[in-house]
């Protein structure tokens, strides 16, 4: 997840973005993506039961990526533009499971 993958978008409605910088190929609440991105990580860990997942866990995972969204996306109604190519749920989940499996 590079700093340059990342572009913000504020005060645009969601085609304002994709008109401004057609090249991005989707654009998508950053919210939606890191939920995602967690939730398929945290299936991945489960189904292949390489660490158990506990209700702490999950919930300490959670409020780490709240506050990252909070610190991230400062204004309500921001779109956070996604290169898909570069940055994507499957990016964030595997991010994760790194971070959960490899310590």
């Amino acid at each position: 997840m590079s700093g340059s993958a990342y572009s913000m978008a504020r005060g645009m409605s969601r085609e304002e973005c994709v008109e401004k910088e057609p090249c991005w190929t989707k654009t998508l609440p950053h919210a939606t993506v890191l939920l995602n991105g967690i939730d398929a990580a945290l299936k991945v860990i489960r189904d292949r039961k390489y660490k158990e997942v506990t209700e702490e866990s999950e919930k300490f995972l959670r409020s780490v990526s709240n506050n990252y969204l909070k610190l991230f996306d400062r204004a309500p109604g921001s779109y956070i533009k996604i290169d898909i190519k570069e940055v994507g749920e499957g990016d964030i989940a595997l991010a994760i499971f790194d971070l959960l499996v490899s310590k």
